[in-house]
Formats: C-alpha cells, sequence, structure tokens
C-alpha cells in the first residue's frame, strides 16, 4: 500500500517568518509608523511580531528603513477584524514601550 501525501502549498503549521492568509475577506493594509516606534512592534529578536502575527492571524512585513529618518511602511495582510486585531496588539506593544506617555 502506497500512502501518498499531498502536502498543502503552505509549509509547516502556517505560522511561517512569511505566512499570510489568503481566501475569502483578506485584504492588505499598509500602515506608516515613526521609525523610533519599531522596535516596540518588533520587540526583542522580533518576539512582539511574531506573537502580534499568532495572536491576529495575520501576515505581518514591515519594510526595512531606508535610513533613520524615515517612517517605517508595515504591510498587514488578514482579514478586516483581524487586521483590526493586529493594529490594537501593535499600538498596544507601543504604549507599554514608550511608557504611557500618551503618544500615539
Amino acid at each position: 500500500h502506497h500512502h501518498h501525501h499531498h502536502h498543502p502549498p503552505i509549509s509547516g503549521s502556517g505560522y511561517g517568518p512569511d505566512f499570510v492568509p489568503t481566501g475569502p475577506g483578506v485584504t492588505t493594509q499598509q500602515v506608516t509608523i515613526p521609525n523610533e516606534l519599531a522596535g516596540a512592534i518588533i520587540g526583542k529578536g522580533g518576539e512582539k511580531i511574531r506573537q502580534t502575527r499568532q495572536q491576529s492571524n495575520c501576515g505581518i512585513k514591515m519594510d526595512p528603513s531606508k535610513d533613520d529618518l524615515n517612517d517605517r511602511i508595515i504591510t498587514i495582510t488578514g482579514t478586516q477584524e483581524n487586521i483590526v486585531v493586529a493594529q490594537r496588539l501593535m499600538q498596544a506593544n507601543v504604549r507599554s514601550a514608550s511608557g504611557g506617555d500618551g503618544r500615539y
């Protein structure tokens, strides 16, 4: 008996570094953030942005900054509801990292 396992094109658990959801209702939204907030959103070694991806079920891609003055562009891919969740999580990360000084 031969078992042919047809692997779906999505590798692993679906949470690879470039996990991008597809399907009905999935859209892409670009968010621009000041460069100094990027660290708060990414976290140490990328842990915060990884958590945000998993909790929101969104694909999140941050463009590398061209220079230190530029804003960073974050591309969020997911359903409308999930994108809202991702943005809320990122704002919470920014707030906790900035000590809640009311910015953003």
